[in-house]
């Protein structure tokens, strides 16, 4: 219930304008707080919205929003940053492709797994066993505990 609220104070924060330095309502203020916080946090925001776009392009938004918990579970995890997670050999093949890129619906979700953190906190594998090349990793992985099922990707403890 809770990873629901911030999940819907995130939505409601990014619909809110930047405001300008006349404006003091307090939802302004808000505002203006997470608008410096998610300028503090550009690089990691672009380089997550790159991997969620190039790891699930075309899936829906709740699987972006997976890949993206993902990598912030796995820097938790391990306490290293988001460029050693994402740039980890043999991790993320979407990182050696023209697809690391990014779009806005990727933009977004990268925003709201910064601000309200992951939304699941026990996924730190995923895979789309029907693109996957390495047979013997998707083995491997598969013998874990599976946490979530979408339409395409499976997510494993």
């Amino acid at each position: 219930m809770k990873r629901i609220l911030y999940t819907c104070i995130t939505i409601v924060l990014l619909s809110i304008s930047v405001p300008t330095s006349t404006d003091t309502s307090a939802s302004s203020s808000v505002a203006l707080y997470y608008y410096r916080f998610l300028e503090s946090k550009q690089s990691e925001i672009d380089l997550l919205s790159r991997l969620i776009n190039s790891e699930s392009g075309t899936e829906t938004f709740h699987d972006k929003l997976m890949v993206g918990s993902v990598v912030l579970n796995r820097m938790r995890k391990r306490s290293i940053d988001m460029q050693s997670v994402i740039f980890e050999p043999n991790q993320f093949s979407g990182v050696h492709d023209d697809g690391f890129t990014r779009t806005a619906e990727s933009d977004r979700a990268a925003m709201m797994l910064i601000i309200s953190g992951p939304i699941d906190t026990s996924a730190i594998y995923f895979l789309n066993p029907d693109v996957s090349t390495n047979r013997s990793w998707v083995r491997k992985v598969m013998r874990r505990e599976l946490v979530v099922e979408n339409k395409n990707h499976f997510f494993y403890k």
